[in-house]
């Protein structure tokens, strides 16, 4: 069985959306660049699709906050880096050193 979650495409209200004021940071971009933010989302609806005989939710982010700070982005960084942990029972999780970002920032 495929489990899948459909992102609804709303848009987030500038207050709640800590993107717009890194407009031009992410325009400059490169591939390779990431940018750490805590999301707050919501279930929307449900989805049934008959055809696969699967019923999945469909999520809508209410509130990006980017993470600036180093120090923050330290301790984001293990936060994800734990509930990934706790959720898959892996141990590692390919992100880009903790330390190399937050000497950037």
């Amino acid at each position: 069985m495929t489990v899948s979650i459909q992102f609804n495409n709303g848009k987030i209200e500038d207050q709640y959306n800590g993107l717009v004021d890194m407009q031009q940071e992410l325009l400059a971009f490169g591939d390779t660049d990431r940018v750490t933010a805590i999301v707050t989302y919501e279930v929307t609806k449900d989805v049934r699709d008959r055809k696969k005989g699967e019923t999945y939710p469909v999520v809508r982010p209410t509130h990006i906050e980017p993470i600036t700070s180093p120090e923050a982005l330290v301790a984001a960084k293990e936060l994800q880096v734990s509930a990934y942990q706790v959720r898959t029972g892996e141990t590692a999780l390919d992100l880009p050193s903790v330390d190399d970002e937050a000497a950037d920032a």
